[in-house]
């Protein structure tokens, strides 16, 4: 799931979270809270980037609970995207593959400026004493 802290929000009527600023990129794969126990699972998401992951996955259930699956499901390290694509990288028959960590150090990302005016922090500071101790 991928969540735009822009769009959270409260339903006007219910007063519960609003969905809206929720992306589910798995909806093929129920949550095991909710919806039953899934067939197939992801574990360990490592973003790329907002539209790339690396995960473990498994084709087979999860195993314990309400599944019903008694042996260990085996998991493999996948490229994943937000469209759906799934790409084998790693996978060894006799141990799960969990946390996939990139080994080779990415660039950082570039500063974001902030959006704050300085013109309203000073205002606040003339009201608020602990805004002016600050």
């Amino acid at each position: 799931m991928i969540v735009d802290p822009r769009r959270v929000a409260l339903e006007p009527v219910t007063g519960e979270d609003s969905l809206d600023a929720v992306e589910r990129l798995t909806p093929e794969v129920c949550f095991a809270e909710a919806d039953g126990w899934p067939k197939s699972y992801f574990h360990s998401p490592w973003p790329l980037s907002e539209d790339h992951y690396l995960v473990a996955f498994s084709f087979d259930p999860l195993p314990g609970m309400s599944s019903g699956e008694s042996r260990d499901t085996r998991t493999g390290l996948y490229y994943f995207d937000r469209w759906g694509n799934l790409e084998l990288l790693y996978r060894d028959p006799e141990a799960s593959a969990m946390y996939p960590i990139p080994l080779t150090p990415r660039p950082v990302p570039p500063q974001v400026p902030g959006t704050l005016d300085p013109a309203l922090a000073r205002k606040a500071s003339s009201w608020c004493r602990t805004c002016a101790a600050a």
